[in-house]
């Protein structure tokens, strides 16, 4: 019993001396020397900063978390980020992280999956200032999400003209480059547009050579204009992704600033791949262009690249010059220029003494066409005095006529002329009658020829005897007999 007090008053004495000592906990705590997230900094106000080309660790502890960090450069540079974390063995998307700049102007967004455990960014060529990173889950829900801890590094090489300097889409924000000297940049987006700005100090030829990496599709992604001072375009080529060298065609320039363009071919075909270009001079291009009416050279000049050729002024007999078969006024390479012409027109007509019979409108050195013939009483149709096969004036032609051959018999009617009782003459239409020697007759007086016998009564005779034919009557339309007439001694 006695040896149960003892151990109980050590026991007793043992618990009063421990409630004497000082019971210590402690948090562990290491200080932040700038290569890990402060928190909180789910704002842009509150992001962490973080030193180019040093890395920065940091985790989202829950779907709601967002980080952000904030860097600055003071010279323009080409920058790319690198996001790397421990293997998760799951390829779905677990974290987003976004860049944009002071004015929170987005400019870039990436996802990083599980089973990826590094992933570097496209080049970036920033100009100086402040620009932000945002790091968010990828989804607010549990499977978008985990709470491992990441690697970014903002990867920054100083700019020395080597490179674009974004934003640069517009003229007046455009990179400023030299001939002879390469300058890289890339599209974003395929709404991205690149202007770089190049002076020349004098009239110049230029081509550029674009080269990027090979894309192993035939498809144009780039497209290269070159415009003068009011941006008008002087030039403009396409870059497919197989053509990893690509040289212009040649383009002359005035003296003065120019700007270079690089765009997307189109919303579809488009490539985030970096690209290389640089401008080159020479003499300024001239090509031959050739003015021909035909087979005649009417001039020959050389003219500038992207001018105006100037004709000549041609004539050409029985046309009016029309116009030149093809544009002159922006020479790109050899060309010829042939004349078109309007042939002259004329008046033909064909008349039948005063009567217009017909008239035409013919081109110059073709031919009229013979109209229907006409006609004239007494009269055979010859043709016309003129030909008319090849026009080349204003031309009258006139009917030629043959007057018909009539035959006058003449009958004594009991006489004689000479030894005949009667005489066959040819006599032409419309002349005057010839009249034979007059006839004899015993015992008769001769008193002249007439149209009718004399017992004949005709209607076209006012006494009823015929009309006497006189060296003033004309040879009639048809054949015709006249009688002699006698009158008893």
């Amino acid at each position: 019993m006695k040896r149960i007090k003892k151990c109980g008053a050590v026991l007793l004495a043992l618990i009063m001396l421990l409630s004497f000592v000082p019971i210590t906990s402690a948090v562990n705590f290491e200080e932040s020397t700038g290569d890990r997230e402060t928190e909180p900094n789910n704002t842009a106000a509150t992001a962490t900063e973080i030193s180019v080309n040093i890395p920065m660790t940091g985790n989202l502890y829950n779907t709601d978390d967002v980080d952000y960090y904030r860097f600055t450069t003071t010279e323009p540079g080409k920058i790319f980020l690198n996001f790397k974390h421990e293997r998760l063995d799951n390829d779905g998307n677990f974290w987003e992280f976004m860049l944009f700049d002071n004015n929170e102007t987005e400019l870039v967004t990436y996802y990083s999956s599980g089973n990826a455990t590094t992933m570097d960014t496209m080049d970036f060529y920033l100009g100086a200032g402040t620009y932000y990173i945002r790091v968010r889950p990828y989804s607010s829900y549990s499977y978008g999400f985990r709470s491992v801890e990441y690697t970014l590094t903002v990867n920054y090489e100083e700019n020395t003209g080597d490179y674009e300097i974004e934003p640069n889409g517009t003229t007046a924000a455009a990179t400023a480059m030299n001939v002879g000297k390469p300058i890289t940049g890339n599209l974003n987006n395929s709404a991205d547009v690149d202007f770089y700005k190049i002076t020349f100090s004098r009239d110049f030829s230029i081509s550029i050579r674009f080269t990027h990496r090979n894309l192993d599709n035939t498809r144009d992604y780039w497209n290269i204009s070159v415009l003068d001072s009011t941006a008008k375009e002087l030039m403009s080529f396409s870059s497919s992704g197989t053509e990893t060298v690509k040289d212009s065609q040649r383009v002359n320039v005035k003296a003065g600033t120019h700007y270079i363009r690089v765009r997307a071919s189109s919303s579809y075909n488009w490539s985030n791949a970096d690209y290389t270009f640089t401008v080159n001079t020479g003499a300024l291009v001239t090509h031959t262009v050739t003015f021909r009416d035909g087979s005649t050279i009417l001039n020959r000049q050389q003219v500038l690249h992207g001018n105006a050729a100037t004709p000549p002024r041609p004539t050409k007999k029985g046309y009016d010059f029309k116009s030149w078969d093809k544009s002159f006024n922006n020479i790109t390479a050899a060309l010829t220029v042939n004349a078109t012409w309007t042939p002259k027109e004329y008046t033909v007509k064909f008349k039948n003494g005063k009567l217009v019979h017909s008239t035409q409108t013919v081109e110059y050195g073709k031919g009229a066409y013979a109209p229907w013939s006409p006609s004239k009483t007494g009269y055979t149709f010859k043709g016309w005095d003129k030909k008319f096969n090849k026009i080349t004036k204003n031309l009258t032609l006139n009917a030629r006529w043959k007057a018909k051959t009539i035959k006058l018999t003449f009958d004594a009617l009991g006489g004689k002329i000479g030894k005949r009782k009667s005489l066959v003459v040819k006599n032409t239409y419309g002349k005057r009658v010839k009249l034979p020697k007059p006839p004899t007759r015993r015992r008769y007086k001769f008193k002249g020829w007439y149209t009718l016998r004399s017992y004949e009564w005709s209607s076209q005779s006012f006494n009823g005897s015929g009309t006497k034919v006189g060296k003033k009557t004309r040879v009639p339309l048809y054949n015709t007999t006249y009688y002699a007439r006698w009158a008893k001694r």
